[in-house]
């Protein structure tokens, strides 16, 4: 099994997975049966699950979200245009 860790369970040897399907063993993932025995709809999110953290969405999400923060950052509206305008200022 690649060297994963594995648990012993009263239902039988496992694989130890994360929150995340990742196993012991870095860049691995599990899903299903070999993660105990819980039925075709369990599989299967638990497939999905591991399909989202293998393909490291979380990362770039992760990555997309810093440069969000640094463009918020390099482009911030310069507080003394809000003095501006009064409250009967007219915008066209």
């Amino acid at each position: 099994m690649l060297g994963c860790d594995v648990l012993d369970t009263p239902n039988g040897a496992t694989l130890y997975v994360d929150e995340w399907q990742a196993t012991s063993v870095s860049n691995v993932y599990a899903a299903g049966e070999c993660t105990g025995v819980g039925g075709v709809e369990l599989s299967a999110l638990e497939g999905r699950i591991a399909a989202y953290a293998a393909l490291a969405c979380f990362a770039r999400r992760d990555r997309y979200r810093r440069f969000a923060w640094r463009m918020h950052d390099a482009f911030a509206l310069n507080p003394a245009l809000r003095t501006f305008a009064a409250p009967g200022t007219i915008l066209c």
